[in-house]
């Protein structure tokens, strides 16, 4: 087992798509890939079950990544103790044979650089359909620059899973959040790959920019309903080609009356414990990132239930 893991320096530029399909002989791999992330912490082991367990529904292949600190390796190998590196290509191949025990395919990396970069060009060698990480939510060193569960899904475009509850069972309910501009049909497709028998969804938030205004100027209630009533007609129609796109025209969007961070907490807390995975996509550029709050980073860093991102 131990002659399996090859350390190896920080990947270079990723392949494409045509390379990475293929294999040394020309001989394409046609099963789902799925890259998990693993430091053996209790996150990364919550994430591993995950992984296994999408894994054996599509009878994917599992790659398990471990990434070593540069400085880590360096120090070692300048004071020729390779006690830490010796200790994560162990705790790698055991991890990797319990897998195997379970009757899976899965083949370890072992890659010397940072996590993030790491995870990317391990996903793009490999074109990984799905990338399984363990989300431990924030702390406070990472408050400015991100949880390293952030960093990986900001590091590559490929659906990220970011793991937080114990596994007990597959995902039972599915929660897409969008709004007028979403690729709907992307976001269920990766949603398949982790869920393919969940109850499905469709979640928008909206408001009236107008209410504050109103209440200012001493509107009555009945204005505001019907200020409310129009903003929700509105969203809806708005929503209807998203829907048509994606070949559901008839679905019913469960339309919520609020900013998007509140109405993600409200049903965050309401589906706790009920096996749920909200489907999110990611920011689509750094100003609808700070005028949002960052949506997305509060749900990966605050919230209850596993996201999978976009």
């Amino acid at each position: 087992m131990l002659s399996e893991i090859e350390m190896r320096p920080h990947p270079g530029p990723i392949e494409s798509d045509r390379a990475s399909r293929s294999g040394r002989r020309g001989v394409v791999d046609r099963r789902r890939s799925i890259l998990v992330g693993h430091d053996f912490s209790g996150p990364a082991h919550r994430a591993l079950a995950r992984a296994v367990d999408v894994a054996r529904t599509h009878e994917a292949k599992l790659h398990i990544l471990h990434a070593t600190p540069r400085v880590t390796h360096t120090v070692d190998r300048l004071f020729g103790n390779n006690r830490a590196v010796t200790h994560a290509r162990d705790s790698l191949a055991r991890v990797t044979a319990e897998v195997r025990a379970k009757g899976l395919s899965v083949r370890p990396h072992m890659i010397v650089g940072s996590v993030p970069q790491a995870v990317r060009s391990t996903a793009g060698e490999l074109h990984a359909d799905l990338v399984v990480v363990g989300a431990r939510g924030r702390v406070l060193p990472d408050a400015l620059v991100g949880s390293t569960a952030e960093r990986i899904a900001a590091a590559t475009e490929r659906p990220v899973l970011m793991v937080r509850r114990a596994v007990n069972r597959p995902y039972r309910h599915l929660v897409v959040a969008i709004d007028a501009a979403s690729d709907l049909r992307r976001l269920l497709e990766a949603a398949k790959i982790v869920a393919p028998g969940a109850q499905l969804s469709l979640l928008h938030a909206y408001e009236d920019p107008y209410e504050t205004g109103l209440l200012l100027d001493g509107s009555s209630h009945a204005n505001l309903r019907a200020g409310r009533t129009q903003v929700r007609r509105e969203a809806r129609a708005a929503l209807m080609p998203v829907l048509a796109k994606a070949g559901l025209e008839q679905y019913e969007v469960l339309l919520r009356n609020g900013n998007s961070r509140r109405v993600l907490e409200f049903e965050d807390r309401e589906r706790s414990g009920r096996d749920a995975l909200f489907v999110l996509e990611r920011e689509r550029s750094v100003a609808e990132h700070l005028m949002s709050g960052g949506v997305c980073r509060w749900l990966i860093a605050r919230g209850e239930s596993d996201v999978l991102l976009v």
